[in-house]
């Protein structure tokens, strides 16, 4: 007897159905959408955002992903894909939102770059708030954890292999920290 596996997890199947607009390598769009989760045919990308919440000691507020997401278990900037209809903007004040139960003006949100990796074409985006750690709601499926740490400390995350990998192309994006 063959065992197949969908490669979906019970979360997956408990997400509402979302589409995401596909781009070009240029970030135009190209009149076409996809099922969120599957994957664009070459030469298609989707937009995702990547949020980083710094506050005014220069911290920056990362999140531990839930043992239930891709990269497992693993600390990472606020992220997600931006859903049809939605502009980046609004993605981040929702991911900001529904991760970590802050509500943030979308007005707060700066673009800082545009990273392609892969089929994912990843909007940096940068907002400066105060935010307790004890005022934080986690979203149990998406974040098990968040935190407030220094450049030096996510560099040291980051070359210890406990932050999502690509957290070192942010460094050589440059304005990222410079913000």
């Amino acid at each position: 007897m063959t065992n197949y596996t969908l490669g979906i997890t019970l979360y997956d199947l408990t997400m509402p159905i979302e589409y995401c607009d596909l781009y070009d390598s240029n970030a135009k769009p190209i009149g076409k959408t996809i099922l969120r989760g599957e994957r664009p045919e070459p030469g298609e990308h989707y937009l995702a955002v990547h949020v980083w919440i710094r506050n005014a000691q220069g911290e920056y507020l990362i999140q531990k992903r839930s043992p239930e997401k891709s990269f497992p278990n693993i600390w990472a900037a606020t992220s997600g894909a931006v859903s049809t209809g939605a502009t980046s903007r609004e993605t981040c004040q929702q991911e900001v939102q529904e991760e970590l139960g802050v509500h943030t003006p979308v007005e707060d949100f700066r673009y800082i770059a545009l990273w392609p990796s892969g089929h994912v074409l990843i909007e940096i985006w940068h907002v400066t708030a105060e935010i307790e750690i004890e005022a934080i709601t986690l979203q149990p499926e998406e974040v098990v954890a968040a935190k407030w740490v220094d450049v030096d400390t996510l560099k040291q995350m980051i070359a210890d292999g406990v932050f999502l990998d690509n957290g070192g192309n942010y460094f050589e994006l440059g304005k990222v920290f410079d913000s």
